[in-house]
């Protein structure tokens, strides 16, 4: 399998994210751990996005990283650099079974949430900024 360089693909798949986020917090279940999972999946999505469309990549999945490389093009990532960097939390630690699993509370899902539909529009109003 080869990754879209198409940054549309990428900001599409980040929506995805965010929504399968939204369900699983609405349903009966528990799994907040997917939430935050999907929530840091979603701001991966978004960062590969806006750098395919600087004409960059990265295969790197560090959401401080990505932000950092985001950043070199606009300074104004460093306002989602500590965000992303809580939620990088979430990538390895609710993929695997642990010795120490985290505990996530409904608290920390819904903020999650927050943090990624923040980072995600941010993203999006950059991108159509450049192209209108």
């Amino acid at each position: 399998m080869v990754d879209s360089k198409r940054y549309q693909d990428w900001l599409q798949k980040a929506q995805q994210d965010l929504e399968a986020a939204k369900v699983i917090l609405d349903s009966e279940m528990e799994l907040y751990h997917i939430v935050t999972f999907h929530a840091q999946q979603c701001v991966e999505k978004a960062y590969k996005a806006y750098l395919y469309f600087k004409g960059a990549s990265s295969r790197s999945h560090d959401l401080a990283e990505l932000n950092s490389k985001c950043r070199a093009f606009d300074q104004e990532f460093n306002e989602f650099f500590d965000s992303s960097t809580e939620l990088d939390a979430y990538y390895i630690e609710t993929r695997y079974p642990a010795d120490f699993p985290l505990n996530i509370s409904k608290e920390e899902a819904e903020k999650s949430i927050i943090l990624a539909k923040e980072t995600l529009e941010f993203i999006k109003e950059k991108i159509r900024e450049t192209v209108a």
